[in-house]
């Protein structure tokens, strides 16, 4: 049997602590479930690990979990027979890393099973195929929560069954780098190829979420490079990315025009037809013009729930739109801009339901790609170029209005001719 660790002695994987959930709930029920106090905290689409194992709002998604080990394992040379024996020698160790109670009801076969099940679920999340089928069968928003349910502190396995399915499968260099594409991917989507180390195998992580934690504060990161010949394995969403982490800084119609970028409605009133220019001295967005009537949110956010349903097989375009404008539409003065301009058409009582409106619609986290890409990297590239924006702050100062130009020019003639004065004085004509 190979030596392996699956972390320090006498530790445990932890539930959130009481005390903390007192300080939020003030009727707290110890009796009560974490999940009925606050989401934050407990699984919405997905159980990893017992703490929430078999709950029945989760049985959807546990139902498919043997159906995406079976398409993990096929075309391998391992069977999940093998993996399960290989598991189950390791399966008393990593019982004592939950908490007391939590796991006497499972034999060694069934929580050697479950930490199968679930460490293939992991995977799969962070795998183009299996998300894919994932999405496919569930839906766009069933994969996005999942994604953020395998990182709840009471939604863990030991981390060395994570790499030790993946070592199994593809070999320790996969294994390792794709635990750092993962790390990647949650802290700065899909904008950088770079990773904290984690320790060595003789010190891995107890669980994903330490390893995370770990990767943020070792201040130790490396370029993370897949390894060749794994080619046909590509992390989920992983489109040729610019290696650079953009914040987006800019967060308001306002604060982009104070920057030299302007908006003026597009030409087919499509809302995928969001474009940007960046010239010399300013920048232009181009937004659909969009009549916002008190029927809007109801068919905007069905439309919305179309998008994030499994099997339509469409793209995230309204999602995308409706994102962007409420990234720029912070008060009722942005609102006023765009109206200026013709790219809102208010039909409501007042700007401040327009502003309420967008932040009112749940986009659960989705967005698209490729409109990242297109438009909001760009814009912040813009934002961030000082030439560019230094000459737009001048313009808008001195020559936004005739006065302010006549004011500009006026203000150069006196100093030209102050200059003269004081050169004649010094050196006098003979």
């Amino acid at each position: 049997m190979e030596d392996v660790s699956l972390g320090a002695c006498g530790r445990k994987i932890p539930r959130v602590p009481l005390a903390m959930l007192q300080m939020e709930f003030e009727d707290l029920n110890p009796t009560r479930s974490t999940s009925e106090y606050c989401s934050d905290y407990s699984p919405m689409v997905v159980s990893i690990g017992p703490y929430h194992h078999g709950k029945p709002e989760l049985q959807g998604v546990q139902n498919f979990k043997q159906e995406l080990l079976d398409l993990f394992i096929s075309g391998g040379r391992t069977t999940d027979d093998s993996i399960l024996e290989d598991f189950m020698e390791h399966i008393d160790i990593a019982r004592s890393y939950y908490m007391e109670g939590s796991v006497a009801a499972y034999s060694k076969e069934e929580l050697a099973k479950m930490m199968l099940l679930d460490a293939c679920f992991i995977i799969s999340v962070n795998d183009t195929d299996t998300a894919k089928r994932i999405s496919s069968r569930l839906g766009k928003l069933v994969l996005s929560l999942a994604f953020r349910d395998i990182l709840l502190l009471e939604n863990q396995i030991p981390f060395w069954f994570v790499q030790r399915f993946w070592k199994i499968r593809q070999g320790p260099a996969y294994a390792n780098w794709w635990i750092k594409n993962f790390i990647c991917r949650v802290i700065y989507g899909n904008h950088r190829n770079e990773a904290g180390d984690i320790g060595s195998d003789n010190d891995l992580p107890l669980f994903l979420l330490e390893a995370l934690r770990r990767a943020i504060v070792s201040g130790t990161w490396t370029k993370s490079y897949k390894p060749k010949h794994h080619d046909d394995y590509v992390a989920a969403d992983d489109h040729d990315i610019e290696a650079k982490r953009y914040d987006y800084s800019f967060h308001s119609v306002r604060d982009l025009k104070e920057k030299g970028i302007y908006f003026k409605p597009g030409k087919t009133g499509l809302v995928n037809d969001i474009k940007f220019k960046s010239f010399c001295f300013y920048g232009r967005v181009e937004l659909p013009t969009f009549i916002v009537t008190n029927r809007s949110r109801v068919w905007l956010k069905n439309i919305i729930a179309y998008e994030m349903s499994p099997g339509t097989n469409v793209g995230l375009e309204v999602i995308s739109y409706i994102n962007f404008m409420k990234s720029i539409i912070n008060d009722p003065k942005d609102v006023q801009e765009l109206r200026d301009k013709r790219i809102l058409i208010n039909r409501l009582n007042s700007d401040d339901e327009v502003v309420k409106l967008f932040k009112e619609i749940n986009t659960c986290g989705l967005d698209d790609d490729q409109f990242v890409l297109r438009v909001k990297e760009r814009i912040q590239k813009h934002y961030n170029n000082k030439a560019k924006t230094w000459m737009s702050e001048l313009i808008i100062t001195h020559f936004l209005t005739p006065w302010k130009a006549l004011a500009l020019l006026a203000a150069i003639f006196i100093l030209f001719l102050t200059a003269s004065q004081t050169y004649f004085t010094v050196f006098p004509r003979d």
